[in-house]
């Protein structure tokens, strides 16, 4: 009688599989219904996609990294595409892809699919967890249009989250750091040149990516987003060049440093010049002879340049520092300034409620030194001041919360790490550096663009695996196959 409805385990594995796979044949055979509609009415790109949902689903599973290269190849074209197909195409590759790639990862892991072990996530990821349940509140209770601002949440929040979870779990090694160097490398050209495009021919770029007369946006709409791109792809190559044998790519990727130095500059943007600054003094502490190198090419190519081809740029650069138009430009924002202080003192706790800056702001408005106050609502300019007025001393902890978390840890690990190689200290460095400079231009601009507010938590991502890789390395700096739960980063940048 015991062996009666008794099974061996085989007969389970077996079971579970024909379970796996009739649910695949179902959810493929409805979605091709579903796809086949949606190409018949017109929305051909999500029919598409649809079709290709059981694939895609199966190559994401094998390979969540691909997630992040088509991410960073595709977002950064698509953020203000205002065309049908230019959204379908945001939609599917910014707010569908990184939520569906985690989940397969979590789906995976749990149903024992996968047998790579993810590392256990701690007190950074629960401050995660928190910021957005402090948010969904503060976004129900406090905002008079709480759906359309759920939408706009989820772009600049949830769903760069996304992109940190997704680092953190499938902690990319050294060969996923060289697949994704090219697509960086691209990413840095193309935006230059289309800058440089946008200053001097402009007819044959794209309305979109000439809003702004007055500093150089590239496909991003932001000159804010702009510099950060610039920033880490360049301090990215700079890294993976440092670790690779002389030849062609090392030097492209050497070459890329000095562009992303052109790209900054005709950003003319004072916050991405400081960024830019702050990074060339940080490079002077940790490899003063690169900067040396880079200097002597610089330095008589900006010379050769200034007379010629950039002669116009230089003098704008000038006005935008020394002119009396740039000084009131800088001083308008001071009453903006008290007045994001005022609300933070107002309601200090829980602040004015997600999106909601320039619904109470003009309450808080004053002159300041003789600077009148604004007519009209403006932008903070200032990200940090923006964050505290409208959620709080709360909502402000528990965002920058995993930042200080991998500071203190990295601070805490670095002595233990090489000097050189992929995973050397220099690695971690160059990715705060990344990091401070991101934290600069937000100090002066409010960033707003989805590609731009994802690459900061790519940063810190990538940061949290090169530290925890090497808390659980096997002593000797070589991550334990028994646990490639952070094998990441190398380097960020």
């Amino acid at each position: 009688m015991s062996s009666i409805n008794t099974f061996s385990q085989p007969d389970i594995t077996t079971a579970k599989s024909n379970v796996i796979a009739y649910s695949v044949l179902i959810v493929g055979a409805l979605l091709a219904v579903v796809a086949g509609y949606l190409v018949v009415t017109g929305e051909w790109l999500i029919g598409i996609a649809f079709f290709l949902a059981i694939p895609g689903v199966i190559l994401l599973h094998k390979y969540p990294w691909l997630a992040m290269l088509v991410w960073l190849s595709v977002v950064p074209f698509v953020t203000i595409t205002p065309d049908s197909g230019g959204r379908q195409i945001y939609w599917l590759v910014h707010r569908a892809l990184p939520p569906v790639t985690l989940m397969v990862m979590l789906v995976a892991s749990g149903l024992r699919i996968n047998k790579r072990s993810f590392p256990k996530l701690g007190w950074p990821e629960l401050a995660m967890t928190g910021y957005l349940f402090v948010s969904l509140a503060s976004i129900i209770l406090l905002n008079d249009n709480p759906l359309n601002t759920f939408f706009g949440f989820y772009d600049r929040v949830i769903s760069p989250m996304c992109l940190y979870l997704i680092i953190r779990l499938w902690a990319p090694n050294e060969e996923d750091l060289k697949r994704l160097a090219p697509v960086i490398f691209f990413l840095l050209t193309f935006q230059v040149i289309v800058g440089l495009l946008a200053w001097y021919k402009p007819q044959i770029l794209p309305s979109l990516w000439l809003e702004d007369e007055l500093r150089t946006t590239g496909t991003l709409g932001s000159y804010g987003a702009y510099a950060v791109t610039i920033i880490f792809s360049s301090l990215f190559l700079l890294q993976f060049s440092s670790n690779q044998r002389a030849g062609l790519v090392r030097n492209l990727y050497w070459f890329s440093f000095i562009l992303a130095v052109l790209g900054v500059f005709m950003s003319f943007s004072r916050g991405a010049w400081a960024a830019g600054i702050l990074v060339i003094l940080g490079l002077l502490l940790i490899d003063r002879k690169y900067i040396v190198r880079i200097g002597l090419v610089v330095i008589p190519l900006t010379y050769f340049l200034a007379g010629g081809p950039l002669a116009g740029q230089i003098d704008w650069a000038r006005e935008r520092l020394y002119s009396e138009r740039s000084e009131q430009s800088a001083l308008i924002r001071l009453p903006v300034f008290q007045a994001s202080v005022r609300m933070l003192a107002a309601k200090p706790f829980f602040g004015w409620g997600y999106e909601n800056f320039n619904r109470y702001d003009w309450q808080f408005y004053s002159a300041v030194e003789g600077v009148a106050a604004p007519v009209k609502d403006r932008s903070s300019h200032n990200f940090y001041l923006n964050l505290l007025a409208e959620q709080g001393l709360i909502g402000a902890f528990l965002f920058l919360a995993p930042f200080f978390w991998w500071l203190l840890h990295s601070l805490k690990k670095i002595p233990s790490l090489p000097a050189e190689g992929f995973w050397s200290r220099r690695s971690v460095v160059l990715s705060w550096l990344f990091i401070f400079a991101y934290m600069t231009i937000n100090t002066f601009h409010n960033m707003r663009v989805v590609f731009g507010l994802g690459m900061w938590w790519v940063g810190l991502a990538l940061i949290a695996n090169a530290v925890e890789r090497r808390s659980e390395s096997n002593g000797s700096g070589t991550p334990s196959h028994a646990n490639p739960a952070i094998r990441n980063i190398g380097r960020l940048l």
